[in-house]
């Protein structure tokens, strides 16, 4: 049973963004026939941030599968594992989980295939995350430059925009490295997206 003194406001551990309700949005949309498949893969990989729970090809069959854009499909992923990190993070029933997605207005029949699935595996979820390492090194620094290119066309010879980072990284013993990375508009503004996203999900856990 669910203690209603003891849980947060139903949804407010989620938060309400923009970015959110367009994933809810998505996760609404999913046929309930192949969300099970797409939240056991994601817990699966849940303590692994370094192996994506779907391939390149994978998510490329999701997007048709789903009837999604390209870039919907790496939005709904990463919903869901926000959604199970949030859950475990707080510790949270099953059926609390159900309460809380529909006070975020995930539909009821998917507010119950998530809450199946955490009743399924989120235990073992949560001692993944106990046990998972954590990174050796640390953002300490980041600089960056904006660049100008000449196309290869010699008669327009138009110039391209693009943004290149320094990121300095340092590990334990206090040893660094630098890592570049280059983003034109189009790189650059999807990363921004998210970035925000990531941002408000830690507001949230914070």
């Amino acid at each position: 049973p669910v203690d209603s003194n003891n849980m947060a406001e139903p949804g407010a551990i989620f938060g309400s963004s923009d970015n959110l309700q367009q994933a809810v949005a998505l996760l609404n949309g999913i046929p309930q026939g192949k969300l099970p498949k797409l939240l056991q893969r994601v817990l699966d990989k849940l303590h692994l941030p370094d192996d994506r729970p779907f391939s390149a090809e994978e998510e490329a069959a999701l997007t048709a599968a789903l009837e999604l854009d390209s870039d919907q499909v790496p939005l709904a992923l990463n919903t869901i594992a926000f959604i199970f990190q949030t859950t475990a993070y707080h510790q949270i029933s099953a059926e609390e989980l159900n309460i809380h997605l529909r006070a975020i207005s995930v539909e009821e029949d998917q507010a119950k295939i998530f809450a199946k699935a955490w009743g399924a595996k989120g235990a073992l979820a949560v001692a993944n995350l106990r046990n998972r390492s954590f990174y050796e090194n640390e953002v300490k620094d980041v600089s960056w430059r904006l660049n100008l290119m000449l196309a290869q066309s010699s008669q327009a010879k138009p110039k391209i925009p693009n943004v290149l980072f320094d990121v300095k990284l340092e590990n334990k013993s206090n040893e660094a490295e630098h890592i570049q990375l280059e983003f034109d508009h189009a790189a650059l503004s999807k990363f921004y997206t998210q970035m925000e996203l990531i941002q408000e999900q830690l507001d949230h856990l914070t």
